[in-house]
C-alpha cells in the first residue's frame, strides 16, 4: 500500500494542479482509511487526496443507512461527509497550517448518529468554516449546535385540478394513457373514452346498456373468464352450452 500511495503523491498531474481551479467549489470531503488523507469529491469524482483543506459554508452530512451498516457489519464504509465550498488546501507531503478554528468536532459511529462537537458531544449539522487537518476537523465559534440551518422553502399550493395533473405527469410513462384516465378521473363516464371491447360489451345489456357503471364494463373486459364461470355457476354448464 505504500509503494501505491507513494506513486500517487509522484505523478506530476496532481503537482502542477491550479488551486484556482477547484478553489470555490462545492465539495464531499471524507477520511480516505486507505491512503490516510482526505479525499475530495467533485461530483462523483474524487479529484484531490489532501492532508489539510478549508471550506467555508458547511454541511456536516452523515448517511444513516451507512451509519447502521458499520454497526451491524462491525465494517466502516464512507458514509460520513463535511460538504463545503473550497477555501484554502495542500497537496500530500506539502507543509500545511497549524489549526486556526477554536472547535474540534469529532464523529463515532459506533458512538454518535451525526458529527459532534468533541468537548459537549453536541451534535453539528453546521457551521461557517471548517478545517481538516490530519484526521482533525475545527470548525469556527459560530457553529448551530444540536440545530440543523432552516432553508427556505417555497410553499405550492395544489388544487385539485394541480394535482390531476401531477398525478398523470408521474404515472404516464408506465401507464397506457386510458387506464390513467380511469385512475385519475374516479371512472366519471363522461371524462374518458371507453376502450372498443367495452363498447361492445354494453350492447349485451340492450337498453339498459348507458346505465351500466364503467367499472362493471372494464371488470368484464379484464375478467373475461371470470364472468363466464360465475354465469355458468349461476345458469349451469348445460344452459349456458345450449345459449351458444
Amino acid at each position: 500500500m505504500f509503494n501505491s500511495y507513494k506513486n500517487y503523491l509522484d505523478k506530476p498531474t496532481l503537482r502542477t494542479t491550479q488551486k484556482e481551479g477547484l478553489i470555490g467549489q462545492k465539495v464531499y470531503v471524507y477520511y480516505n482509511l486507505h491512503t490516510h488523507t482526505w479525499s475530495v469529491r467533485l461530483g462523483s469524482k474524487v479529484v484531490l487526496h489532501t492532508d489539510y483543506i478549508k471550506l467555508k459554508d458547511v454541511e456536516f452530512r452523515v448517511r444513516a443507512g451507512g451509519r447502521e451498516k458499520v454497526r451491524v457489519e462491525q465494517s466502516k464504509n464512507v458514509h460520513a461527509f463535511v460538504i463545503g465550498n473550497i477555501v484554502d488546501y495542500s497537496f500530500p507531503g506539502e507543509e500545511i497550517p497549524t489549526p486556526t478554528l477554536p472547535v474540534e468536532v469529532t464523529y463515532n459511529p459506533y458512538i454518535y448518529n451525526n458529527f459532534v462537537v468533541k468537548s459537549s458531544k453536541k451534535e453539528l449539522f453546521n457551521t461557517d468554516e471548517v478545517e481538516m487537518i490530519k484526521r482533525k476537523v475545527y470548525a469556527s465559534s459560530s457553529i448551530n449546535e444540536n440545530i440543523k440551518k432552516n432553508k427556505m422553502k417555497k410553499v405550492v399550493r395544489l388544487n385539485e385540478n394541480d394535482i390531476e395533473k401531477l398525478v398523470v405527469k408521474i404515472l404516464s410513462e408506465a401507464t397506457p394513457k386510458k387506464e390513467l384516465e380511469r385512475k385519475v378521473t374516479k371512472y366519471r363516464k363522461s371524462d374518458f373514452e371507453p376502450y372498443q371491447r367495452e363498447s361492445e360489451l354494453k350492447t349485451i345489456f340492450g337498453p339498459y346498456s348507458e346505465d351500466i357503471p364503467a367499472q362493471a364494463l372494464e371488470y368484464m373486459r379484464k375478467n373475461p373468464a371470470s364472468v363466464i364461470k360465475k354465469l355458468i355457476k349461476i345458469y349451469g354448464v348445460d344452459k349456458v352450452k345450449s345459449y351458444t
